[in-house]
């Protein structure tokens, strides 16, 4: 992130910045700018929120440089303006709690959370998901790429071992090799556990917390204390 260089209306490439028209805020005291469109938004929230802004990106009291306090000055960010909007329409959200956003702008959310580490931001990303509609594995590899806790994944791993049949090649491309590889070690282990040697890996016997155990092991994870997902687990396998 640098300050938006000055360019010359007379030079190649010039676009005419412009306002974003819901986060230019004039009452607000930081501007930010992606491509051609400028933000001012309240670095209250930056500096509660976000390590990284607070210690890496703006500037500290005292400070010579004033970056972010103008137009002129903006701090440049390399995200598309439409997803620096969505991620600041969580701090400005209009009713309380209640939010209108689709999987692709909650999956949005997460990534710029995740990225800048805006810790509570991104808690809230991952319990909006859950109440969306997503295959299991399609929210195991969304999870894995943005480092959700251990206590959404373990469930999902064992949604997958509970299956009659592993995962597909196409499954297995989507959950990446390591960890189909796990899952198939795991699926094994648990039918291994079988008195009579059955096909399913969840033989009679064996409860989820045993399962959540192996999981756990196998993926290096802690196991969860209560499964957030286990009541969807029906919704989610299929």
């Amino acid at each position: 992130m640098t300050t938006h260089p000055q360019i010359s209306p007379d030079e190649p490439g010039f676009k005419e910045l412009q306002q974003h028209p819901t986060f230019y805020i004039h009452g607000a005291d930081l501007t930010f700018v992606s491509g051609n469109i400028l933000f001012r938004v309240h670095r209250y929230f930056f500096d509660r929120e976000s390590r990284v802004f607070r210690e890496q990106v703006l500037p500290t009291s005292g400070a010579t440089s004033k970056e972010g306090y103008t137009d002129a000055t903006a701090i440049s960010i390399d995200v598309p303006a439409d997803d620096f909007a969505q991620l600041l329409g969580i701090f400005y959200n209009p009713t309380y709690s209640l939010y209108d956003l689709s999987i692709s702008d909650w999956t949005c959310v997460l990534a710029l959370a995740h990225n800048w580490e805006f810790n509570e931001v991104k808690n809230l990303a991952v319990r909006e998901l859950q109440k969306q509609d997503l295959g299991v594995v399609e929210r195991i590899a969304l999870y894995q790429t943005y480092k959700v806790d251990a206590q959404f994944l373990v469930p999902l791993y064992a949604i997958l071992c509970s299956r009659d049949e592993p995962p597909n090649d196409e499954e297995a491309d989507a959950l990446g090799s390591k960890t189909a590889i796990r899952v198939y070690r795991a699926r094994e282990r648990l039918r291994a556990q079988s008195p009579d040697g059955g096909r399913s890996p969840l033989p009679e016997g064996i409860g989820l917390s045993q399962v959540y155990d192996t999981l756990s092991a196998m993926f290096g994870m802690a196991s969860p204390v209560s499964s957030p997902i286990e009541d969807k687990a029906g919704e989610l396998n299929g």
